[in-house]
């Protein structure tokens, strides 16, 4: 991967989009290029947080287990998006796990070298100060849902996020491009499988659903924006 490749990867992140080409160059010459295959773990809760990984192709799935074993997933990372940030400013142990899904290419800039750099360039703290923060606060907000919203509104939110990045426009609607399994989404919401298959075949029967081929076709966005508020 060429630095100009590295230099254009970190530029789609959140954390670096806003920064000027020469800081940019100075951490793309410090990211390495790290290829993982299917399945593959990239690290584990409790790791060492020695740095910062960004998702240049693939999908990076971040999960943790319960007391009883079962996972939950947390996020879909996809090109653009990080883990580890928390790793630059502090150094604890990770608090997930991570796994490529599918052949993926990232990046990996090492703590240290970030800070390097971070000497250098003050206002890269800043920026990575109200990044923080709008994380936590959308993690709060997550937590709320868990707390007290309906596990059928719950699944509607899920669905606009995941339609973002994994369906295309069709009318009013969209059609999901890949599929997802009422496992995945019930780890995904903290619920459990069967929970899931009811509101899935409660939201099909009302017609706010349609399955096509083993993939969710969503017939009317705005219907299920409004189930995602109730």
């Amino acid at each position: 991967m060429t630095p100009e490749a590295r230099q254009d990867a970190l530029a789609r992140c959140d954390l670096f989009a806003e920064l000027e080409p020469g800081p940019l160059a100075r951490l793309a010459d410090r990211a390495r290029l790290i290829q993982a295959d299917d399945e593959q773990l990239l690290f584990s809760e409790g790791d060492t947080g020695d740095g910062l990984w960004i998702v240049v192709s693939g999908i990076v799935r971040v999960w943790i287990t319960d007391a009883e074993g079962h996972a939950l997933t947390l996020a879909l990372q996809e090109p653009g998006d990080m883990l580890g940030e928390m790793s630059l400013i502090d150094g604890a142990p990770r608090s997930a796990f991570a796994t490529a899904l599918g052949a993926s290419d990232l990046l990996f800039l090492d703590a240290s070298e970030f800070r390097a750099v971070l000497a250098e360039e003050p206002s890269l703290a800043l920026h990575l100060l109200s990044l923080l923060a709008e994380r936590l606060r959308r993690g709060n907000a997550e937590l709320r849902d868990l707390a007290y919203a309906p596990l059928r509104a719950r699944l509607s939110r899920k669905l606009l996020d995941l339609a973002l990045g994994h369906a295309i426009a069709r009318g009013d609607g969209a059609i999901f491009t890949r599929a997802f399994s009422q496992a995945e989404l019930a780890q995904m919401l903290g619920a459990s499988r069967e929970a899931v298959n009811r509101q899935l075949r409660a939201m099909i029967h009302d017609g706010a659903l349609v399955m096509e081929d083993g993939k969710i076709a969503v017939p009317s966005l705005k219907r299920l924006e409004v189930a995602a508020r109730l």
